[in-house]
């Protein structure tokens, strides 16, 4: 809309209305005149609001009652003679200006005096504008007309200004969003010749107090209470060239821990990625999510007890349907570089070399709906997966509580494997509507010579705060972190922002199930190192409050009940019924 077009035409229909009026004072005048000899004398105009202009000699409105300069004075020797004219009659047409004005005014009032017909001499003064009227009352209704359209042209106007406000929100909101798409590909390469490079890292702060009763503390020693880094992690990740892709993550907690070192490769031959490194054995969906993205203080007895960790090896990934079918096949081998201390105990400790290790996972999604927001996203996910070891020596598994460190372990011992292999095969179900979600995970391992060892969790979950949910990785199999609305606190290039909202408050609970009872473990068990096994049940609660994705912050209530043997040399012992509280609490930040 040209604003300076729109204003000069509302200022020229001012000035019919001003030069309607003008014409009446000036008729009047003539009247007292028309038989006189001529004279001359001053007649200022009456205080408008408006002004001559000087260059133009249009009417310009200025909003301020103004009084002519001298240049503006008009004599009425300059005034043509004005031949009698008869009254002119009254209509609509002539009271059209009083309509503007005070109701009472009359006709008289309008027009007292004969009319000036000689046009020619107000169009060249500018005072009339130049249109072909031929009478005074056309010129009255133009300057009706023009009042009408003005007040049209004020009305379509604010309408117009009311939508172009609604169109500047909307773009407002689209270069946000711009911004954020922008931001998520910012470590993206589209170049065929360098990586682009990003730095990050995690940490987690982990505090607990751990209440015994008096026969667990006897069977399993006293559990002390603390506060401890549970993880920091630094990594180096780059894309380039056409999508290869690498990362390098190293732990340091008491000392340097191998986390990933890996090389991406897309599209060789009919794999969809291929990896090369030392990374992840795919040995379930709960140990597929990153430390990042676990929704309690750890992974859980089980996700530990029959995971196969990381290993260097070569794996590759085939989607089909549209990605909503994944298909994952691998081959490891070596050592373990995520060496195990006391203060940080795994599923188990295996510093042996591994001969071979294969490993196979298929994911499917029944139904996966992510063009949608809140309660409308709904995923279903099917999976299993399965690997078979072939060790050097001995087997070392180890079961430990969701939040202890530093021991004891709720189940250990050693495993004389019979042609030293073992295989875990291990079923997933997990399904979330919206903010709800179940995810439920079934293991079975078979230890050759040794028996069977048995597991199952149950994991039911909720946002409380509307809008969030957990995204879902195709990549991974898995799910990852949560869309969060509304930032509680949040940095960004523009510095901190506090309190946009709530974040995003989830409340979760998990059972665990493990059963070793039908294992048959090396009989040479130490006062320092005795062989404990038997049935393991665990429930968690905890509640989860996600200032923004990076940062989170949690509360976690463990139940440990332990139904287990503890074997001495020849000396055994057991315990049934007992059980130990835990409360956990955890700061988690990723950066």
């Amino acid at each position: 809309m040209d604003v300076s077009s729109n204003c000069g035409a509302r200022m020229s229909r001012t000035a019919k209305v001003a030069g309607v009026a003008l014409l009446g004072l000036l008729s009047s005048l003539s009247n007292s005149v028309l038989s006189a000899e001529p004279w001359e004398a001053e007649l200022r105009l009456p205080s408008i609001p408006v002004q001559l202009g000087s260059d133009t000699g249009e009417l310009q409105a200025t909003g301020d009652v103004v009084t002519p300069s001298p240049s503006e004075v008009v004599t009425l020797a300059t005034l043509p003679e004005l031949p009698s004219t008869p009254e002119m009659p009254s209509t609509p047409e002539m009271m059209a200006p009083s309509a503007q004005g005070a109701s009472d005014v009359t006709e008289e009032e309008i027009m007292p005096g004969p009319v000036v017909t000689d046009e020619t001499h107000w169009k060249e003064n500018d005072i009339l504008p130049v249109e072909p009227s031929g009478t005074l009352a056309a010129y009255a209704d133009n300057a009706n007309a023009g009042a009408a359209e003005t007040a049209t042209e004020a009305t379509v106007g604010s309408t117009q200004y009311d939508s172009l406000i609604a169109s500047m929100d909307a773009m407002r909101i689209e270069i946000d969003s711009l911004k954020n798409d922008i931001k998520k590909k910012q470590d993206k390469s589209d170049s065929k010749g360098k990586f682009v490079n990003k730095v990050g890292g995690l940490m987690i702060l982990n505090s607990q107090m751990t209440d015994q009763t008096g026969d667990a503390k006897a069977f399993y020693g006293n559990v002390n209470n603390q506060t401890y880094f549970q993880d920091l992690r630094l990594s180096l990740k780059g894309t380039g060239y056409n999508g290869l892709s690498y990362e390098t993550t190293f732990s340091f907690n008491d000392n340097i821990q191998y986390k990933n070192l890996l090389l991406s490769v897309p599209r060789v031959l009919f794999l969809d990625e291929t990896r090369i490194g030392y990374f992840k054995v795919e040995s379930g969906m709960n140990f597929m999510e990153s430390a990042a993205d676990r929704t309690f203080l750890a992974k859980g007895p089980n996700a530990t007890a029959f995971q196969a960790n990381r290993r260097i090896g070569i794996g590759g990934t085939k989607f089909l349907a549209e990605e909503r079918l994944r298909i994952y096949g691998g081959v490891y081998t070596g050592k373990n570089l995520d060496s195990t201390t006391d203060k940080e105990p795994r599923a188990y400790i295996d510093n042996d070399d591994f001969d071979i290790l294969l490993n196979a996972r298929i994911s499917g999604l029944p139904i996966y709906r992510e063009d949608c927001q809140g309660d409308l996203c709904e995923v279903l996910h099917v999976g299993m997966s399965y690997y078979w070891c072939q060790l050097d020596n001995n087997y070392n598994l180890r079961v430990a509580p969701n939040s202890w460190r530093g021991g004891p372990y709720a189940m250990q011992g050693r495993l004389p494997l019979k042609d030293d292999s073992y295989s875990v095969t291990g079923g997933e179900l997990a399904w979330q509507r919206g903010p709800w979600g179940i995810q439920t995970e079934l293991n079975a391992g078979n230890y050759e010579g040794c028996g069977n060892a048995y597991g199952a969790s149950v994991m039911g979950r909720v946002f409380l705060n509307p809008g969030s949910y957990h995204q879902y990785s195709k990549k991974n199999g898995c799910f990852a972190g949560p869309v969060i609305p509304h930032n509680f606190i949040s940095l960004d290039e523009n510095g901190w922002r506090c309190f946009e909202g709530w974040g995003a408050w989830e409340v979760a609970t998990m059972w665990s199930y493990t059963d070793m009872n039908d294992l048959k473990w090396v009989t040479n068990g130490t006062k320092e190192a005795p062989v404990i096994y038997g049935q393991y049940n665990e429930v968690v609660t905890g509640l989860n409050w996600w200032w923004n994705p990076q940062t989170r912050f949690s509360l976690d209530w463990t139940h440990s009940m332990y139904d287990a043997t503890k074997q001495i040399g020849e000396t055994s012992e057991g315990i049934t019924d007992s059980s130990s509280d835990t409360l956990g609490m955890q700061m988690r930040v990723l950066f």
